[in-house]
C-alpha cells in the first residue's frame, strides 16, 4: 500500500472512521498507479511482418473497391436504393441506436495484430476500438445511422457495412497505419498505387543525393 501524507485532520471521536477513509484512499491510488505502470510497461504490439522489398507494403486483397463491396455484403446502392432505405429504417431494427458505448463487449486489444482501430461487432459496429502501441484501449461510439467501416477506418452509413464480416478486414488498413518513415498510403486505388510509389522513390532517391 502506498502512503501519503494528509491533510484531512480528524476529531477524536471519528478517528476510527477517519483512518478507515484514508486506507481506501490510499488503496485506490496504489490500485492506480499500478495499473497505470502496468499500461507503461506493457510491450507494445508488433506490427506484423507486412512490407515487401525496400519497405513497400504488400497489395491489399481483395483490391479496395472489392473489398467495399465484400464489407458491404453487397454492389453499391443507387441513390434511388438510398433513398428508399433511408425512408423506411427504422432505429434499432435497421441500424444500432446507442446513445452511449455499451458496457461489457468482449473486445480486447491483446487479441489483435497492432494498433489501430477495430469495430466492436458487439455493438453491431457503432462502437469501435483504438488500441494505442502499449495495448491501451479507447472506445469511440458512431452517431446513429452510421456504423465503423473497417476497411475505411471511419463511421459510414450503415447500409456501407456488414457488420459481421468486419473481423475480415481487422488488418486490411491497419496494417499501413503508424508507418509514417515510409509514407505508407492506407488504401491502395488501382490507379493511384503505381504513381505514388514512383513519386516515393523519387523522393528518397532525391533526399539520399541531399545527404
Amino acid at each position: 500500500m502506498i502512503l501519503r501524507p494528509s491533510s484531512i485532520w480528524c476529531l477524536p471521536v471519528l478517528v476510527a472512521s477517519c483512518t478507515a477513509a484514508l486506507v481506501a484512499s490510499d488503496l485506490d491510488i496504489a490500485n492506480v498507479l499500478e495499473e497505470r505502470s502496468a499500461a507503461i510497461n506493457r510491450r507494445p504490439f508488433a506490427y506484423p511482418p507486412i512490407a515487401s522489398t525496400n519497405n513497400y507494403p504488400v497489395l491489399q486483397v481483395p483490391p479496395v473497391w472489392e473489398a467495399l463491396d465484400v464489407l458491404r455484403g453487397r454492389k453499391a446502392l443507387s441513390a434511388y436504393e438510398i433513398q428508399v432505405l433511408l425512408a423506411g429504417a427504422v432505429p434499432v431494427v435497421n441500424y444500432p441506436a446507442f446513445d452511449t458505448f455499451p458496457s461489457g463487449t468482449s473486445f480486447d486489444c491483446a487479441s489483435v495484430n497492432q494498433s489501430g482501430y477495430y469495430a466492436d461487432v458487439e455493438t453491431r459496429c457503432q462502437g469501435f476500438h483504438r488500441c494505442d502501441v502499449y495495448g491501451r484501449r479507447s472506445a469511440y461510439l458512431c452517431p446513429n445511422q452510421t456504423v465503423f467501416n473497417q476497411i475505411t477506418l471511419v463511421c459510414d452509413w450503415f447500409y456501407n457495412v456488414q457488420c459481421d464480416r468486419s473481423l475480415e478486414f481487422y488488418d486490411y488498413s491497419n496494417s499501413r497505419l503508424y508507418h509514417e518513415e515510409y509514407q505508407w498510403v492506407l488504401l491502395d486505388f488501382p490507379n493511384n498505387r503505381p504513381l505514388h510509389f514512383l513519386k516515393l522513390r523519387k523522393i528518397r532517391s532525391n533526399k539520399s543525393a541531399i545527404v
